[in-house]
């Protein structure tokens, strides 16, 4: 099969690399002149299944309605929204409930968790550097009430396999030095054991090389404009260098 992956960042190459392994002629449009070099060269890199977490649970209301009120720090509903944020807000409410909330941290956890196995997979298959150490990964609370609410947000988690550590002050600053300045201004902090970080741009650029080895094309320096369909079926794109 013939299939065009429209964009070049990580999640367009690994999947470009999937469909090539199984023996696809794959093409792949990007806009920019070099792979990764959109969102995922300015992604964090943080690989941290130990924060899957939804945002739908049975707080979430009461912060949804502090938002609307213009109450919330973190939260904003645009004025002006429109009727759609109706129908929107009563499924999301659907979703706080206690065991829809646990089933989708499951779901979230089951995803995160795949994802960074696969990504191990590639790293050592494909023998790519991209900074990566699964060494851990730290949450910093100010509050005690903060450490407290944050490990019982994570006991689900805990229960489908990540482990956490919960620190003093002293642990962090016998950890890393480099918080030694910073101890008097937390009130303790989570390591999640399972997480890690890595290089994203720099994965995607080593993985869109092996891709090329497959026989991938990547198509660069021009952006898709529109889908181009016959009888209701995608068969391409329009792009900036013409059809493709």
């Amino acid at each position: 099969m013939r299939v065009l992956v429209v964009g070049a960042g990580v999640i367009g190459v690994t999947t470009a690399h999937e469909l090539a392994r199984r023996g696809h002629d794959v093409t792949v449009l990007d806009r920019a002149y070099e792979p990764g070099r959109g969102a995922s060269d300015v992604n964090a890199g943080l690989l941290v299944p130990g924060d899957a977490l939804a945002w739908g649970t049975p707080k979430a209301p009461l912060l949804m309605l502090d938002a609307v009120m213009g109450r919330s720090r973190f939260l904003r509903v645009r004025r002006g929204a429109g009727g759609a944020i109706v129908p929107w807000g009563l499924r999301f409410l659907r979703e706080c409930r206690p065991a829809r909330a646990i089933a989708n941290v499951a779901a979230l956890h089951a995803l995160c968790a795949f994802s960074y196995a696969e990504l191990e997979r590639l790293l050592a298959e494909e023998r790519i550097d991209a900074s990566h150490a699964r060494n851990g990964m730290l949450f910093l609370f100010a509050t005690r009430e903060g450490l407290v609410e944050g490990a019982a947000a994570r006991r689900m988690l805990a229960r489908l396999g990540e482990t956490y550590d919960e620190l003093t002050p002293a642990d962090l600053v016998g950890l890393d030095g480099a918080y030694e300045r910073a101890a008097g201004r937390v009130a303790g902090a989570l390591l999640a054991r399972g997480s890690g970080h890595g290089d994203c741009g720099a994965f995607t650029r080593a993985l869109a090389e092996r891709c090329r080895a497959l026989g991938v094309t990547f198509t660069l320096g021009a952006g898709a404009e529109r889908l181009l369909t016959e009888r209701s079926r995608v068969v391409g794109a329009m792009t900036s260098a013409g059809p493709l």
